[in-house]
């Protein structure tokens, strides 16, 4: 539709990006610590000091990629770094998101986990907040499948668009 596109991504993003054709600048990796198909709390904590530096290094490479390709907007999906780089070059950021809670396993730390839990979403959603908006690929509520990770954080809440799900209508059956 005559607008230049070009991605970054990492992994299999990045793969599934370039095999389609389309330019893909690949970033910085950041993850956290998998035990068995699970979120591992331990491995997460253990990898924490390394999550933090890639994230800074993945600021910096969205900074630089911004600053080389000037876009007029910044179309994030799950990327904090892109959102904080976009708000650091007063780019406006349109973020699709649809978790803000972290689900950890249950432990039997379970309260504990649930009211850090809370507080992270919070702390997460004053970052996720420099979007200028947030589109949720979902349907609105109460038929959200993602409304618990997402509903009831203040600092989002005044952004927050559901705008249905994002699929052809052939790739649903």
């Amino acid at each position: 539709n005559g607008f230049d596109i070009r991605f970054s991504s990492f992994g299999e993003g990045a793969k599934y990006l370039r095999e389609h054709g389309f330019e893909c600048d690949r970033c910085p990796k950041i993850d956290v610590g998998w035990d068995g198909g699970k979120v591992s709390v331990k491995k997460t904590l253990l990898g924490f000091p390394s999550m933090m530096a890639n994230f800074a290094k993945q600021v910096r490479f969205e900074m630089k990629n911004m600053s080389a390709l000037k876009p007029k907007v910044v179309f994030n999906d799950s990327r904090l770094s892109s959102v904080i780089a976009a708000s650091r070059k007063h780019i406006p950021c349109i973020t699709m998101l649809n978790q803000v809670r972290i689900k950890m396993p249950e432990s039997g730390w379970s309260r504990v986990s649930s009211i850090g839990g809370e507080t992270m979403a919070e702390l997460l959603g004053r970052a996720w907040a420099l979007s200028k908006e947030i589109l949720v690929p979902d349907l609105a509520p109460p038929y959200t499948i993602c409304e618990k990770s997402i509903s009831d954080i203040s600092s989002i809440s005044k952004k927050v668009n559901y705008v249905g799900f994002i699929v052809k209508k052939k790739e649903l059956y």
